[in-house]
């Protein structure tokens, strides 16, 4: 197999570990967090984020910084590009993991959700705490990222119809079947279909974003971040719904303050087995959301998920930081 050349076309595994750890414990390649933190800090408002393309030469010129040892695009400035750009490189490099965001190992298992399924939800939940560290935790970052995309929804026109379309062929690995071979016209009516569904999953996926992430890290940093010109939760209605409600607004700087060039402590995480009662746990996060200290709400109710950690979270809870991965003539990729 051919090996490549630099984090670009790389296991995830191993482009995880040059990359960066969130201070909710996720573990992201560089691409992925240099990219996702410029689209936060300057993209959320702009309309068709992610689905219109930025040039191509910007686009190539990002991912040649982003594959160009030792620095590994950590002098590159962003700022310089146009933010189509930007997510154009983001989509390129989660378009050529040589197994995509969402494992080819649990396709079947994932597209056997019946979205119109009364527990689907938690059942997509359940199986993201079953995947790979390295794409669990991609896939915790960019339903984080989709949650910052939908609080600015009116400006940027991107509900969860229009980024499901966008994310589903490249989180999945379908723009790379269709890109590097010529199928039959068979073939092109069976991608057809499984790119609907895919799509519909996805679709599923954005929509139900906040019970996702309260499921996983009920304490994480990152809900206290999100940047939106959205109304607060406290000025929504108080049906108890959790997939429409915004979440709470905070200072864009404190999201920014989770990345940082040093070493960086690894958060306690929770573990997926103390969310047999996640129904009951989620009605009263979403009660205590309505509070004025959204900060306390959220820490009170989920209290008790966090007092039931097991040994699990062991594997997680080390200081984690930058690991260089370098790439030998014969022996792959080494510490």
């Amino acid at each position: 197999m051919h090996e490549p050349h630099g984090i670009f076309g790389a296991p995830l595994e191993y482009a995880a570990q040059c990359g960066s750890v969130t201070a909710d414990g996720l573990y992201l390649p560089y691409p992925v967090y240099r990219c996702a933190l410029e689209i936060i800090q300057r993209g959320l408002k702009v309309e068709g984020i992610f689905r219109l393309s930025g040039a191509a030469s910007h686009v190539d010129a990002l991912e040649k910084a982003f594959n160009a040892p030792p620095s590994f695009g950590r002098d590159v400035d962003l700022a310089a590009y146009d933010i189509h750009a930007v997510t154009g490189v983001l989509k390129k490099y989660l378009r050529q993991l040589p197994d995509p965001v969402l494992p080819t190992a649990f396709h079947e298992r994932l597209l056997s959700i019946r979205p119109e399924d009364d527990t689907a939800v938690e059942r997509i939940a359940w199986l993201v705490t079953r995947l790979p560290r390295s794409h669990r935790s991609l896939v915790q970052f960019l339903v984080q990222l989709v949650a910052h995309i939908q609080a600015n929804v009116e400006h940027n026109k991107m509900g969860p119809e229009a980024l499901a379309v966008v994310l589903a062929p490249v989180c999945t690995g379908l723009d790379q079947r269709i890109s590097n071979k010529k199928p039959s016209l068979d073939a092109i009516d069976a991608l057809i279909y499984r790119n609907a569904r895919w799509t519909q999953f996805w679709e599923h996926l954005i929509e139900h974003h906040a019970f996702l992430l309260d499921y996983w890290t009920p304490n994480a940093a990152w809900r206290h971040t999100v940047h939106s010109s959205r109304p607060s939760s406290s000025q929504s209605s108080s049906s108890g719904s959790t997939t429409s409600s915004p979440s709470p607004l905070a200072p864009l700087q404190v999201l920014l303050s989770q990345f940082e060039p040093e070493r960086l402590p690894v958060a306690s995480r929770t573990s997926p087995e103390t969310h047999n009662n996640s129904n009951n746990s989620l009605s009263q996060q979403g009660n205590s959301s309505n509070s004025s200290n959204t900060s306390t709400s959220v820490s009170t109710s989920n209290s008790n998920s966090n007092s039931n950690s097991n040994s699990n979270s062991n594997s997680n809870s080390n200081s984690g930081g930058v690991v260089i991965m370098r790439r030998h003539q014969n022996g792959g990729y080494k510490k």
